[in-house]
């Protein structure tokens, strides 16, 4: 399989890395077998190109000596659980680290699956996105469209504050999300912080298609694709076909934060968006060769004016795309921060116990022939997004309480959250005076507190989950957004 990576996983190669130089001695091939098979999908690239290696089952007679000495006489090999199986992973970590490309890596069953699972963002679960707080705080970002979550009535800067009776201050990211997904038509009891409130949902699980979100706004078609998944060309292609019904020619495409995906996905998106036999990508092979892939689909028609949202954090595949349609198209205007630049193509290629080799096998290149690789793209018209949407705040414990004329991180992100809430506070530093003071028995007597003058956890949390609240859903604060809704109207 061929993939444009993603961030997320190049975050989990740095966090590998420690581990493969550890056996930097084993840098070469561990026999382990014949591949499986390939995987059918391709991200980003041609599999008619693809000449797979044949590999022997036979171990060279070094590499055979050497594990055969860390397994049956290293001190330490007794006191791990299948020792070989752990001499082999860590031997192919290490072959695969080098700091020419950080996208080739060797992935271990479950990391495969966990790779999969986020390209596709398919899953059985309630349909929410939340992010932690630098203190711990779950906040939910992101309801995904006729989810559960949706249905039940979570809304974006709800506070996941219990799942099953269990809270989850002091669990994990991943301890949160294994105990919210589950078997599909189960129930799960999540408890919520909202408003200084508390709101409790039984939802029922089913599986979950988070990577398109689509609706018409006003007079043009609001497009947010979150990943090139399994999925995502066809859900374009629904939204596409649903805004044209509705004579909608103006089309928004907000591909902030998406990291990439398949190539099938950014073939069937190009298929929707271009016409017939027009190039959407080149693709460059070590050899010298150079393949030109070609748009075969129907075109969903009406659209005459595109603008394209893209940030730091938009890369690979969403960068294809961009390029494809910025070349092909003269109704296409880019709008936001310049792009993260990843213009590289990984096979994957998986052996028998389910773990895979991912490594970069080509260079990929717009219609016209514009590399970005290292470079990323620059808008035509570059916007910032206001720092307010950028705060950060620390987890207040448990007991601990601010109080008036000290001064504290907790009474900073106290000032500027009240101050936007629409209270009467007349600093924005991390000085609680007399007029935080104020304005904090204020809230809380909108909110069921003891007047007291105090910041406690409580309330702390609350002015909190009120603040992310009232900020996700003020449009307004998206000055990159604004600025593209501007220039559809322009």
């Amino acid at each position: 399989m061929e993939n444009f990576e993603t961030q997320n996983v190049d975050k989990n190669i740095k966090e590998n890395r420690k581990l493969k130089r550890k056996v930097k001695r084993l840098r070469m091939w561990i026999g382990i077998g014949c591949v499986a098979s390939l995987l059918v999908g391709v991200v980003f690239g041609n599999m008619n190109r693809l000449n797979v290696p044949t590999r022997s089952s036979s171990m060279h007679s070094k590499l055979e000596e050497g594990l055969n000495i860390m397994t049956q006489n290293w001190y330490f090999a007794h006191e791990i659980d299948d020792v070989r199986t752990r001499l082999e992973d860590e031997a192919l970590r290490g072959m695969t680290t080098n700091e020419e490309d950080p996208h080739t890596t060797y992935m271990s069953q479950k990391e495969m699956e966990d790779f999969f699972s986020y390209l596709n963002r398919s899953f059985v679960g309630i349909g929410v996105h939340y992010s932690a707080t630098e203190d711990g705080l779950r906040v939910v970002q992101r309801v995904f469209k006729d989810s559960p979550a949706e249905k039940a009535g979570v809304l974006a800067g709800d506070i996941i504050h219990a799942v099953d009776g269990v809270v989850v201050a002091n669990l994990s990211n991943q301890e949160i999300t294994n105990m919210v997904r589950g078997e599909a038509g189960s129930v799960v009891h999540i408890d919520f912080l909202r408003n200084g409130k508390t709101v409790s949902f039984s939802i029922t699980r089913q599986e979950i298609h988070a990577t398109v979100f689509g609706e018409v706004r006003d007079d043009f078609g609001y497009l947010q694709i979150a990943q090139f998944g399994e999925t995502t060309a066809k859900e374009v292609r629904l939204y596409l076909e649903e805004f044209a019904s509705q004579n909608v020619s103006k089309l928004l495409i907000d591909l902030r934060d998406d990291g990439g995906g398949y190539l099938e996905a950014l073939t069937g998106i190009a298929n929707c968006l271009l016409p017939s036999n027009e190039v959407y990508f080149t693709r460059m092979y070590a050899d010298g060769s150079v393949d030109k892939a070609y748009t075969k689909g129907k075109e969903v028609t009406g659209f005459d004016k595109i603008v394209i949202l893209v940030n730091e954090n938009t890369a690979s595949a969403s960068e294809a795309l961009t390029l494809c349609l910025m070349e092909q198209r003269d109704d296409v205007t880019v709008v936001g921060k310049k792009t993260y630049g990843k213009g590289t193509v990984q096979v994957t290629l998986p052996f028998n116990d389910g773990s895979a080799l991912k490594y970069t096998n080509s260079k990929w290149a717009s219609p016209n022939g514009v590399c970005i690789n290292g470079e990323g793209i620059t808008p035509d018209i570059e916007v910032d997004l206001p720092d307010i949407m950028n705060t950060t705040y620390k987890r207040m414990e448990e007991g601990e309480v601010v109080e008036v004329d000290t001064v504290s991180e907790y009474a900073l992100m106290a000032n500027v959250s009240l101050k936007y809430l629409g209270y009467d506070v007349k600093r924005e530093d991390s000085y609680f005076d007399e007029s935080l003071m104020n304005a904090l028995n204020a809230y809380k007597k909108d909110h069921g507190f003891v007047e007291d003058g105090l910041l406690d956890e409580a309330t702390y949390t609350s002015i909190v989950s009120s603040f992310v609240h009232a900020l996700r859903s003020n449009k307004d604060n998206d000055t990159q957004y604004a600025k593209a809704v501007e220039v559809l109207h322009g």
